[in-house]
């Protein structure tokens, strides 16, 4: 793998009536992810791996709308996973040029934190692009390189 981007969810709505798998994004959530996947723009080859939560679902579906041609899959073992099970998920899928993980915090922060060494709590919709090359291993500890961090504009 050359490049790792990291997606945790856009905002959801509160969890008062909902099961936690079930939660939509809130309207700051869907305005969230549109601004963020506009200012991106995915190569062809790159996968979404995406945990089957509702709101994870809804915020790549932002992305597959602005490039439908783009591979995903949805991953059970996604849905609220720690760090080692996220890095297990990616490992899995280390043949693919460009792989992106939408998922859930906290392990999404720290997948980012094993993998640069820089501690960071993601916010909702945050997206971090990290160059993994400089990695002799995979999922090397403190190895991978930011290339670009971005949050939500509308925060």
């Amino acid at each position: 793998m050359k490049t790792l981007t990291l997606v945790r969810h856009a905002h959801a709505e509160g969890g008062i009536n909902a099961a936690d798998l079930d939660r939509a994004l809130s309207d700051r959530g869907h305005a969230e992810a549109r601004s963020q996947c506009h200012l991106f723009h995915l190569p062809d080859d790159a996968l979404l791996l995406i945990s089957p939560a509702r709101r994870t679902m809804e915020t790549a579906e932002h992305w597959l709308k602005k490039q439908p041609h783009l591979k995903s899959e949805t991953v059970k073992s996604l849905y609220n996973a720690d760090c080692e099970t996220i890095l297990e998920v990616i490992q899995d899928h280390g043949d693919c040029e460009h792989v992106v993980v939408f998922a859930h915090n906290p392990g999404i922060s720290e997948v980012y934190h094993y993998l640069t060494n820089e501690w960071m709590a993601f916010e909702p919709c945050t997206v971090a692009i990290m160059d993994m090359k400089g990695c002799e291993k995979m999922m090397e500890k403190g190895k991978a390189i930011t290339l670009r961090l971005q949050f939500p504009t509308n925060r």
